[in-house]
């Protein structure tokens, strides 16, 4: 554009729409989703709900910028006959090398969410 602005420049905060977080309410944290931009009465967008959104939104990510979920703690368990038993935790590559065998293939956990939701 003659300015010097790129023509398909959007606001970052219409990449947060449909956006899933964990947003404080009281004492709590919920589940929330972004809909859309808030704005007051002249059509402005309204900086504050934009900022509380990235601050939550940050929180909730590591430094790759994957989405950590806030976990209280672990409420129950269960496993099935697919679960892997203690004595084939290992096993042995082609080359002939022994590896841990990572899997959690057969459990089932309830957590319990820093939200209060159970999962």
């Amino acid at each position: 554009m003659p300015d010097g602005t790129a023509a398909f420049e959007k606001p970052i905060t219409d990449q947060w729409i449909h956006a899933e977080l964990n947003l404080p309410q009281g004492e709590l944290l919920r589940k929330a989703k972004v809909i859309g931009r808030t704005k007051d009465g002249n059509g402005d967008v309204i900086e504050y709900s934009a900022n509380v959104i990235a601050e939550n939104m940050c929180s909730q990510v590591d430094e790759n910028g994957c989405n950590t979920q806030i976990l209280d703690s672990i409420v129950d368990y269960r496993k099935d006959s697919n679960a892997v038993n203690k004595s084939d935790t290992s096993l042995r590559t082609k080359s002939g090398q022994q590896r841990l065998r990572h899997t959690t293939s057969g459990w089932s956990l309830l957590i319990l969410q820093k939200n209060g939701e159970e999962e």
